[in-house]
């Protein structure tokens, strides 16, 4: 298939080089425009706000005011000390600048780290600490902002390819559904029990960080925010060492013939299409956990940013938000009826919980057990092999063993 598609990028890197250099020539300026100068006055720029209709946006053809006028769009009725940042950074990105530039977005950091920390999203600090990376002050600040630049790069590539599996970036992949292929350049794959390749990769950084007090403030809180989304491959790497170290896998010895099939503890667990108030869905889901729960899957169907994010900082609470981008990527679109819904996402969750039992319920429901839930399901003897009946392509198949 790779042979037939051919080599990656045609023309090699000569042809990834020429495409780069398109999109490096200098911003050009029509008469009287020009960047603000090293001098000017950065405490009054705080106070200043951003009017993209305001007389003073530049209105020529040039590429200085078609960038100045686009920034100001983005930053309309916000300080203009956060446009001027914007602006350095888009003129530190091509080929060449007017001689002060980089010394201007070095002194914006020195002096107003903790503003422009406060003021600009995450995008902008990363774009901010790959600026570092081509022009900071010191060899330090460069291999920082190189190294933070690549590894910011690398994730954006593969989060967005990971996009495609159908997964919430902070739901971590399946034991059953690994690969055994090696990975590419027959590189080793990288340790899940013991693994030390985050924690060095990460730990370095953070030293580095620490050395240099102009880009220490950046690069340190861009760190901290990477290890504690919930949505990175660090946080999913996590819950996933938790998983296997509460569930190893083994290598049962040859049973007798007489033995029992079905597994010795079962993986039990939940799925539920929660709407309620966050007291009431994390009790529901705490209770569960208590009764010896492997997972609780809770897909909120009136999604709320905060409850997810509370629900998610659990490893063993799966929280799905049925959001209209969710549905959009479903066979079928969202059901007017709660009961439908429920259905749909309880077979959601049969395709992809990898349980040997899971219960459909709802969050005003708890299980009563007089036993120990998974003792009571290891006692129940293995279902007969299904038959082959034709099954609708709309919905997705259920694993094998599962119940609800």
């Amino acid at each position: 298939m790779s042979n037939q598609f051919g080599p990656t990028y045609p023309g090699g890197f000569s042809a990834i080089v020429d495409q780069m250099e398109t999109r490096l020539d200098p911003l050009d300026y029509a008469e009287g425009e020009g960047l603000a100068p090293l001098s000017c006055d950065l405490e009054a720029l705080q106070h200043q706000l951003i009017d993209a209709n305001g007389a003073d946006i530049p209105r020529s053809k040039s590429g200085y005011a078609r960038k100045f006028r686009e920034l100001a769009g983005e930053f309309h009725g916000q300080p203009a000390l956060l446009h001027l940042h914007g602006l350095l950074i888009a003129h530190l990105r091509r080929r060449s600048q007017p001689a002060h530039t980089a010394a201007l977005f070095l002194r914006l950091w020195a002096e107003q780290a903790p503003f422009l920390l406060a003021h600009l999203d995450c995008r902008w600090q990363v774009s901010a600490i790959t600026t570092f990376g081509e022009h900071g002050d010191s060899a330090l600040q460069r291999q920082l902002g190189q190294s933070l630049s690549v590894l910011f790069a690398t994730m954006k590539l593969y989060e967005t390819e990971r996009l495609y599996s159908g997964l919430r970036p902070e739901q971590p992949f399946a034991f059953g559904k690994k690969s055994a292929r090696h990975l590419p350049m027959g590189m080793d794959a990288y340790a899940l029990k013991g693994g030390g390749l985050d924690v060095n990769l990460l730990g370095k950084l953070w030293q580095q960080a620490h050395q240099d007090q102009v880009i220490a403030p950046l690069a340190q809180l861009l760190l901290e925010q990477l290890i504690n989304d919930p949505g990175g491959v660090f946080r999913r790497l996590r819950m996933m060492r938790a998983e296997r170290k509460t569930h190893p896998p083994t290598t049962p010895a040859p049973a007798p013939a007489q033995a029992q099939t079905h597994p010795a503890t079962p993986r039990w667990g939940t799925v539920s299409l929660a709407k309620g108030s966050l007291a009431q869905i994390a009790a529901f889901a705490a209770y569960h956990l208590d009764q010896g729960a492997h997972a609780v899957h809770l897909y909120l169907d009136a999604p709320s940013p905060d409850l997810a994010q509370f629900l998610a900082k659990n490893p063993n609470v799966r929280v799905t938000a049925c959001t209209p981008e969710w549905w959009a990527t479903q066979k079928k679109p969202r059901h007017r009826t709660h009961q439908l819904r429920q259905s749909w996402v309880a077979t959601h969750c049969y395709h992809n919980a990898h349980l040997d039992w899971l219960a459909h319920i709802d969050i005003d429901e708890f299980l009563l057990p007089t036993d120990d839930i998974a003792h009571s399901l290891a006692e129940i003897p293995p279902a007969p092999k299904p038959c082959a009946c034709p099954r609708s392509s709309n919905w997705p198949a259920p694993p094998p063993n599962s119940s609800n």
